[in-house]
């Protein structure tokens, strides 16, 4: 088949397409909406829990704050983190644990969670970068 012959019926096809739609217009200007037939629908016991974690997230989040201000303090012993450099990290460790409690005084979502560990992912950058002297 020629190129000439592809657009011809390409053509075509859109023509009668154009048709048909414009044939149905004004059967759509006239269109009611269907009445709903309402079902009767059995209650349902909705719970809420598929958005709220475990308790192991919570724990596992602790774990890595515990490991982190391990870190920090191991940084300043051996002197790779000086002692104004640990405060400010100490200090966004510490923001970062008070949000947790704070979170978590009715369960962690998902994305409380997922946001925490975001922030202690890039506070354990941090804290690489500074013990790599």
């Amino acid at each position: 088949m020629t190129k000439f012959a592809n657009t011809t019926k390409t053509m075509m096809t859109l023509v009668a397409f154009a048709a048909g739609l414009t044939a149905m217009s004004p059967m759509m200007a006239d269109a009611r909406p269907m009445p709903q037939q309402h079902m009767p629908m059995k209650p349902v016991a909705v719970s809420f829990q598929h958005d709220r974690l475990d308790a192991g997230a919570s724990a596992r989040i602790d774990a890595r704050i515990a490991g982190l201000r391990n870190d920090i303090r191991a940084g300043e012993r051996t002197r790779k983190i000086d002692l104004r450099q640990g405060a400010r990290l100490s200090a966004k460790l510490d923001t970062i644990a008070a949000t947790k409690q704070g979170d978590a005084r009715h369960g962690l979502t998902v994305r409380e969670a997922a946001s925490l560990n975001a922030s202690l992912d890039g506070l354990a950058g941090q804290v690489r970068m500074a013990t790599r002297r």
